[in-house]
């Protein structure tokens, strides 16, 4: 549950810093829509540029931290050469406000390295892609001691009689 928060706070957050953006759509400028997880299923629209994914691709549970890898994938849409730009633009609004902020919702911390990635060879103009791989430390669960050792149950103790 924990993992699936921090998902919908980041894509609060990151919702919040992108909703100043006015990028070509097919037929206007819009912001970005920010969604969870992955894109809808029953978009009509063949092009659903902009946009902005906010993945979780990993949960890792250690000995002292518990951490979550989250992608947030960009993608735009433009009809010249600097097609590509409005992707780096998002992407670097974002980075620099995790960057600032590195807390979000009070119980998520963003652990560096922050990088944001490009996938090699040609984009597929006129859509630009680009992602930023985080890991946040999430709030790990305490262990409970077993009921027949600790606690309780322990041979002597008063409760016991």
């Amino acid at each position: 549950m924990t993992p699936l928060m921090l998902v919908d706070s980041l894509s609060a957050f990151v919702r919040e810093k992108v909703a100043g953006f006015r990028l070509p759509t097919k037929k206007l400028l819009a912001a970005p829509v920010v969604y969870s997880g992955y894109l809808p299923l029953d978009d009509e629209d063949d092009s659903i540029c902009p946009y902005v994914i906010v993945r979780l691709t990993q949960v890792l549970d250690e000995d002292r931290q518990s951490t979550a890898k989250i992608v947030i994938l960009i993608g735009t849409r433009a009809t010249d050469d600097g097609f590509w730009r409005d992707c780096v633009n998002v992407a670097e609004r974002i980075r620099q406000a995790l960057l600032q902020q590195r807390m979000v919702d009070k119980r998520f911390r963003l652990q560096l390295p922050l990088k944001i990635e490009f996938p090699e060879g040609e984009m597929p103009y006129p859509e630009a892609v680009c992602m930023l791989d985080t890991t946040w430390i999430i709030p790990q669960p305490q262990a409970r001691m077993e009921e027949e050792v600790y606690g309780d149950n322990v041979p002597g103790s008063e409760r016991n009689g």
